[in-house]
């Protein structure tokens, strides 16, 4: 190597060690107020994302309406085009099927089930399907729906909590709907749920995509005393057998025997990896809550395995959401401390713990909870939305989900509209490209607003990085190789595009040698990830 080419390469190495650097950050592009209840003392929101739609609703004062809001951030109010046999007094689910989406809910005075289709060029389609609730049910409400869509027919599962007038107790009530648009016709049957004497609730339903026989699986609890104190859980399995659906099996399952447990929620990953979050109690004073997190073997409903998660820990850890990465194991999140910090869990297939991360911004005697994740369909990533006390807000992160490394700092609420969050129904989806859509609820006075924000998710931001002698890149421009060097052992280097698409990634005890010979021409993005922060710099080839 010539005098001058080894002075070139120095030179661009310290020129690599600036003041200020640029880190991939979300970008908040904007928040719609998307529905509004004045004086409502429950407000129930929902949101979904569709390939050129994201919805939102609520239920206030026996009245219901959806609204749409384009990716562009424009919104409009529907609902009143329906006609009075739409008004609709109970809370409503979304799903999505391409580029329309269900809408499902309940109209209380007509006794029936209503589900509606919103096509995102000819907006609502008018044709419903309905379906008349047996009378000897009442008080029903739709608690969770699954979709199954092959073709033109659509299999949806929905689950209602239901009271059993002649036998006097609560029932789960699985509603299978086989829906074909091209003949427009629809079959639909009503199976009851009852394990146990007492009462059984449902709380959360999956289905399983590309299976033959059209299967979803419930979770739920049931009362183990007539009292309804102290219960247990229960999974079941129902499936189209050629010719309508039938239960398959019910079995309870729990943390401990004895102890009360209440099941949360329900997910079955795109290798039939089936899993079930429940709060549950201890086996020895001062019997806290720990989060039970199960895997079974879904074609007889038994239990592989269990993990338990703040067992025997003085104060309560709690189990708010639960996802999978498909063919790697859950991600679920909630809160340790009695809530005082928000915390995220990642486990694989044989339930061992990959990581664990916990945001804990603001100290004792504050509210920190996850109340959602989501997977990044465009990185892979676990995303999170959450609650804290301190402000009212939300904050949002998101994490590596091999490694749990932190993307990005954790965001907190910078939007525009007044009121407090509240902390309840809170959602996070995305768009295939991976932009991040947020649903929550903001409370100012007596009115509750539903607010859908969009952020894009990989957008440069200049960062003061003040420990940037950490990281020098070399020959900055380059062509072919360029040599990392950082002070750090054992810490990751990422090396991403300008759109945050990782493209390289590897371990390093300080210096590695990345081979760019294949990347286009352009300018590109190095992050190195420590044990305890991540530094950010760039390079041009």
């Amino acid at each position: 190597m010539n005098k001058l080419t080894l002075t070139s390469i120095l030179f661009l190495s310290l020129w690599s060690k600036q003041e200020y650097a640029q880190a991939i950050t979300p970008e908040l592009e904007w928040e719609v107020l998307t529905a509004i209840g004045e004086g409502a003392s429950d407000v129930v929101a929902f949101m979904d994302y569709t390939d050129d739609i994201c919805m939102s609703g609520y239920w206030a004062d026996y009245w219901w309406g959806v609204t749409s809001t384009t990716p562009a951030g424009i919104s409009y109010f529907v609902g009143d085009d329906l006609g009075d046999d739409y008004v609709i007094s109970s809370p409503f689910e979304l799903r999505n099927m391409g580029a329309s989406s269900f809408i499902y809910t309940i109209n209380n005075e007509a006794n029936k089930i209503v589900i509606l289709s919103y096509d995102n060029v000819l907006g609502f389609v008018f044709h419903t399907i309905d379906l008349i609730i047996p009378s000897l049910y009442s008080q029903y409400e739709i608690v969770d729906v699954g979709l199954i869509v092959e073709g033109e027919t659509s299999y949806h599962g929905i689950l209602l909590k239901a009271f059993d007038i002649t036998a006097n107790k609560w029932k789960a009530l699985f509603v299978s709907v086989i829906y074909d648009s091209l003949g427009d016709t629809a079959t639909h049957e009503f199976i009851p749920i009852l394990v146990g004497s007492w009462a059984t609730f449902p709380s959360s339903i999956t289905e399983a995509p590309g299976s033959p026989d059209h299967a979803f699986y419930i979770w739920g609890y049931f009362n183990k005393n007539a009292g309804g104190t102290n219960h247990d859980n229960f999974i079941s399995k129902v499936h189209d057998d050629g010719e309508i659906y039938s239960l398959v099996y019910s079995k309870a399952h729990f943390s401990y025997a004895g102890r009360d447990d209440i099941a949360t929620e329900i997910e079955m990953d795109n290798a039939g990896n089936l899993f079930c979050l429940s709060r549950s109690d201890d086996n020895v004073s001062p019997y806290s809550d720990h989060i039970a997190v199960f895997k079974f073997n879904p074609t007889n409903g038994k239990r592989l395995w269990i993990r338990r998660f703040g067992e025997a820990i003085l104060g309560h850890e709690y189990g708010h959401s639960l996802t999978v990465i498909n063919g790697a194991g859950p991600v679920f999140g909630g809160s340790y401390s009695d809530g005082q910090n928000a915390r995220v869990w990642c486990l694989d297939n044989a339930g061992n713990t990959k990581w664990v991360k916990s945001v804990n911004m603001t100290g004792a005697g504050n509210i920190e909870e996850v109340m959602d994740v989501g997977i990044c369909p465009a990185s892979g990533d676990v995303n999170v939305i959450g609650y804290r006390s301190s402000d009212d807000t939300y904050f949002m992160a998101r994490y590596n989900s091999n490694t749990g490394v932190n993307i990005w700092p954790v965001e907190v609420y910078d939007g525009i509209n007044s009121g407090e969050v509240t902390n309840n129904s809170m959602q996070i989806d995305f768009s295939e490209t991976g932009d991040i859509y947020l649903g929550y609820v903001v409370q100012s006075g007596p009115s509750a607003s539903m607010i859908t924000t969009k952020y894009t998710q990989g957008v440069l931001k200049n960062a003061v990085l003040s420990n940037d002698e950490k990281l020098s890149v070399s020959p900055n421009p380059a062509s072919d190789f360029i040599h990392i060097n950082i002070s750090e052992a054992n810490a990751s280097i990422r090396i991403l595009n300008m759109s945050g698409q990782i493209l390289m990634e590897e371990k390093t005890n300080g210096q590695q040698v990345f081979d760019i010979r294949m990347l286009p021409a352009g300018k590109y993005i190095v992050q190195v990830y420590g044990a305890n922060d991540i530094t950010t710099g760039s390079f041009v080839k």
